[in-house]
């Protein structure tokens, strides 16, 4: 940009200088004072480029920042967004959980109660199904030895 600008400083002057010099407006002094003044024109046309280029580059870079923000900003809610979103999942999580643990907690009071209905009919000692799985007939090889006696007196012809 300021290359461009240099150029067009030089060429100005080169041009304003070699018409003053070849004596194309007039005597070689009033050349030379018409020269001078298109030089000046030209640089203060230049200097009002490059005032105008500076004021166009801070607006950009103005722009930028602005666009920077922006986007901070943006990224920024996103963020916070997500998290809040992570807490409600962690939230609704921990809900279920617990909602399951204390229908668990009711199914084992209910099971708990009704094993203690049944437990009440039942005589002492066979309330547990697991303890007492032959439902209070004895063990085994008591059941095989009452079987053995028993065959006995029925089957007499054996």
């Amino acid at each position: 940009m300021y290359r461009q600008l240099a150029l067009m400083i030089v060429t100005a002057l080169t041009l304003t200088l070699s018409s003053g010099a070849m004596g194309q407006d007039g005597p070689p002094d009033h050349a030379a004072g018409k020269g001078k003044e298109r030089a000046e024109k030209a640089r203060e046309r230049a200097e009002e480029q490059r005032e105008g280029a500076q004021e166009r580059a801070e607006e950009k870079r103005e722009q930028a920042q602005e666009q920077e923000e922006d986007a901070r900003e943006d990224a920024e809610e996103k963020r916070e967004e997500a998290q809040e979103r992570a807490e409600e999942k962690r939230a609704q999580a921990k809900e279920r959980e617990r909602e399951a643990r204390d229908r668990d907690d009711r199914q084992k009071e209910k099971k708990g109660k009704q094993s203690k209905r049944q437990g009440d009919d039942m005589p002492a000692g066979l309330a547990k199904k697991d303890g007492a799985p032959q439902a209070g007939k004895g063990s085994e090889k008591g059941q095989q030895k009452r079987q053995e006696n028993s065959q006995g007196w029925w089957k007499f012809w054996d």
